[in-house]
């Protein structure tokens, strides 16, 4: 009688264990099929980000022409140009007011960082400007605080060469009004827009 007593408690003790593995693996299962759903419902995972999954001076490079990553042709690189534009134009007002700031509240001058975070429209990038244009972006900014006349004229000059340069780099036409969206101009001058910068910023978001 006692043998089969024995004998009964340890199937037991032995399909409760086998009941309690089958569970526990089940529920890793389970988190596991909802993690792939959750990672799969996220932006950005295992799907391609914009420009070739690239940013900052590598992305840079693409768009300059130093560089063509494997799986970009010509072609994707114009259209990523295009795509472009509004960022480093944001770059260049965010570059620009970051001297304003500076020299405003009495900051010392710094040496600005080559690459900062843009938020646009349609996306949030890392940005890469040389350290030549964006240290003369800077100064620029800088300056301007307590610019007047021929002194604001010449800072009108810089702007307009160095963003008409980082934008040919690019092989983009200047966007029209951006040196007037920095730096009212004293004059009517025969290179400027009509075209307000807000209004030309809307168009290059929406491209």
């Amino acid at each position: 009688m006692t043998l089969i007593i024995l004998t009964f408690v340890t199937i037991s003790s032995i399909l409760v264990s086998i009941s309690v593995i089958y569970a526990i693996g089940k529920i890793k299962s389970i988190e596991e099929a909802g993690n792939k759903l959750i990672s799969a419902g996220k932006p950005g995972v295992s799907q391609e980000g914009p420009f070739h999954n690239l940013e900052g001076k590598p992305l840079w490079d693409m768009l300059s022409g130093k560089t063509l990553p494997d799986g970009v042709n010509q072609n994707d690189v114009e259209n990523y140009r295009e795509e472009y534009a509004p960022v480093l134009l944001k770059t260049i007002k965010l570059v620009f007011a970051e001297g304003q700031n500076d020299g405003k509240f009495g900051q010392p001058r710094a040496a600005p960082k080559n690459e900062r975070l843009v938020k646009t429209l349609r996306m949030s990038i890392n940005s890469w400007l040389p350290s030549q244009d964006i240290s003369s972006l800077y100064n620029a900014g800088y300056d301007s605080c307590r610019a007047e006349g021929n002194e604001s004229s010449r800072l009108r000059m810089t702007l307009a060469e160095v963003a008409g340069s980082l934008f040919a780099k690019l092989q983009l036409p200047t966007p029209p009004g951006i040196v007037d969206s920095l730096i009212a101009p004293t004059a009517k001058s025969s290179d400027d827009s009509d075209v307000p910068m807000s209004v030309a910023e809307d168009r290059l978001d929406e491209k």
